[in-house]
C-alpha cells in the first residue's frame, strides 16, 4: 500500500511540531533553573573614595559555594564609578549566589601608541577572579552598599 504524498508531509510537519515545543520547553525550563534575577547596583571607587572612571565589572558564578547559573553577568562602569549587572544584553540582574568578581579598566585604546595593551586604571589583579580577592553573594535582601567595590592602583 503507498501513502499519498499528503500524508507523508502531514507526518513530517507533525513531527517538526512536536521537536520545536520539545526544544521550546527544554530552553523555557533551563532559563527557569536559575530562578528570579536579583537587580545589582554598585559603584567602584578607588581607596580614597575617587570614583573609577571606566571598566567593566564582571561577576563570575563561584560553583564551590553552589553557584551553579549559566551567566556571567556584566556591566560597564559609568564616569561616576557606578555600574549596573546585565546577565544577557536584555535581561537585567544576576541569579542568587555566591560569584568571583573581576574589575577590568584601561586607558582608551589610542591605535598611534600602537600598543596592544593601553595601561590599566587599577592594580591589574583585579583583572583575574583568581587574584582579584573580590567576592560577594547576591541576595534579595542586599544591604546599602553590599555590591559596592574598593580598588587600588
Amino acid at each position: 500500500m503507498q501513502v499519498p504524498v499528503k500524508a507523508k508531509c502531514g507526518w513530517y510537519i507533525a513531527g517538526f511540531v512536536v521537536i520545536a515545543a520539545g526544544l521550546l520547553f527544554v530552553g523555557c525550563r533551563e532559563a527557569g533553573k536559575e530562578g528570579n534575577r536579583v537587580p545589582v547596583i554598585g559603584k567602584v571607587t578607588f581607596k580614597d573614595g575617587k570614583p573609577l572612571p571606566r571598566g567593566t565589572v564582571i561577576f563570575a558564578p563561584d560553583g564551590s559555594k553552589g553557584n551553579t547559573s549559566l551567566h556571567e553577568p556584566r556591566g560597564v562602569i559609568g564616569s561616576e564609578g557606578n555600574y549596573k549587572l546585565m546577565s544577557t544584553p536584555k535581561l537585567e540582574g544576576a541569579s542568587p549566589g555566591w560569584y568571583n568578581v573581576t574589575i577590568i579598566a584601561q586607558e582608551p585604546y589610542v591605535e598611534s601608541k600602537s600598543s596592544w595593551d593601553p595601561p590599566w586604571l587599577i592594580n591589574r589583579k583585579y583583572g583575574n577572579r583568581q587574584t582579584s580577592g573580590l567576592a560577594v553573594e547576591v541576595s534579595d535582601r542586599a544591604e546599602a552598599g553590599q555590591y559596592d567595590f574598593q580598588v587600588s592602583k
